[in-house]
């Protein structure tokens, strides 16, 4: 009994020294993430927030619900901020706020968008999973093994910016990330076909291809670039991410394509990522040094000026964008349209369009700060607002159903009317 009773207390001792232990170690993170923010942050007024007031509340709150909460409370100080661009984790949290676009290993060969408050298949590629197992464009995902999508989007972590395309950005996000999973692992759908009838569906997970390594601390990441001839000679390129280095398949892409060919860039589902890329693809297409915007931070103003490439594109072009197309990619159709040498069709963007950095925290945590807005020459910025297109089109299921993309329809439409001379063309920049 002696020696019972010893190791018990041993156990609880233990306990208590691990359990404060954590509890340092969340405080910890809470005081160095207040602190980077206050140091760091884009705005030395941050936004008119009492940010002292604001720690001592989060600290507060932190010691009463204890350390298996912090990666919670810590975020939700982030976002008093109302910023994009502001995350604090650890790497087991990153699938709960990756994007499914990169960092997924498996496909099913869908997407969708949340369109009415359904989930819609959008594209089907094909020979994939999903095409094997009968799915289609207009088709609707009511639950996902086992959830339904109600379940699934009540659930979503909204962050800001808090507008209508932001919201929907992350509903549609949660949804693509229970598709997600480990290859060749399977996934049960209960889904409404094109003649609303209820079927169930499981697909076998492949494993993609063309993954690389950015980070020794992060999984593979995925880029897919598509480029192919449409009918009357319209160059299409869509790619789903900006690479953190030279992108060099996009390049190509672009290239390759008559230097005076009407030109569509799909930016749709893109979630953004490096700016060395965005100014490798602008200079494609700026006819001479152009300022794209302003980096300006905490006493610092940096004006980043884009130089034409050896090799041009002088044609027409279009850019679609949606609710999932963020950062980067709603950067570079924001340069292009303000530099008069883009038009762009499809939804209002979320506008997550800050200057983040990421700091690496004592006990393997990262968090994300805004350190500068991106001003464009007219003084705007598109932090909260997003792109707005030259061209409103939304996605309905009746047309996708019919095999139609209205978006990429409406884009096409305009592409020949700049081609052709019509009153939409517009002039280089």
């Amino acid at each position: 009994v002696a020696v019972l009773i010893l190791v018990a207390v041993a156990l609880v001792a233990a306990c208590s020294a691990e359990s404060d232990r954590a509890s340092n170690q969340a405080e910890a993170w809470l005081d160095d993430v207040w602190r980077i923010v206050a140091e760091s942050h884009y705005d030395p007024e941050l936004h008119g927030l009492d940010w002292t007031a604001v720690g001592r509340a989060y600290r507060e709150q932190l010691r009463v619900a204890g350390p298996d909460r912090s990666t919670e409370i810590i975020n939700a100080m982030l976002q008093e901020l109302n910023d994009s661009h502001c995350g604090f984790g650890l790497p087991a949290d990153l699938a709960e706020v990756a994007s499914p676009y990169v960092f997924c290993a498996s496909e099913l060969g869908i997407d969708l968008r949340m369109i009415g408050g359904r989930a819609v298949v959008t594209a089907v590629d094909a020979g994939s999973p999903a095409a094997q197992g009968g799915m289609l464009p207009g088709f609707v995902l009511l639950a996902v093994n086992g959830r339904t999508i109600e379940e699934i989007v009540n659930s979503a972590v909204l962050r800001a910016p808090h507008n209508e395309a932001n919201r929907l950005f992350h509903e549609t996000e949660a949804v693509l990330r229970r598709l997600c999973g480990e290859p060749h692992t399977t996934v049960d759908l209960a889904i409404l076909d094109g003649g609303d009838n209820r079927r169930s569906v499981t697909l076998a997970r492949a494993q993609r291809s063309g993954g690389f390594i950015l980070d020794p601390s992060l999984p593979e990441i995925f880029v897919e670039v598509e480029h192919r001839l449409l009918d009357g000679g319209i160059c299409y390129v869509r790619f789903s991410a900006f690479r953190p280095d030279v992108p060099h398949d996009v390049l190509a892409a672009i290239d390759e394509c008559p230097d005076q060919a009407p030109m569509l860039l799909d930016l749709r589902g893109n979630n953004g990522g490096s700016t060395e890329a965005t100014a490798q693809i602008l200079s494609r297409f700026v006819r001479r040094p152009s300022l794209a915007y302003t980096r300006a931070g905490r006493g610092h103003e940096i004006p980043i000026v884009v130089e034409p490439a050896a090799t041009r594109h002088e044609g027409p072009v279009v850019i679609l964008v949606d609710e999932l197309s963020i950062s980067a990619a709603e950067n570079l159709p924001g340069i292009m349209q303000h530099l008069e040498i883009a038009k762009v069709v499809g939804r209002r963007t979320p506008g997550q369009v800050l200057w983040g950095e990421g700091r690496a925290l004592e006990g393997g945590a990262t968090v994300f700060v805004p350190t500068a807005k991106l001003v464009y020459p007219d003084g705007r910025d598109l932090e909260g607002i997003g792109v707005t297109p030259d061209v409103t089109v939304a996605l309905s299921r009746e047309d996708l159903l019919s095999g139609i993309d209205t978006q990429m329809r409406a884009a096409v439409d305009l592409l020949r009317s700049m081609r052709d001379g019509d009153s939409t063309g517009i002039e280089g920049g």
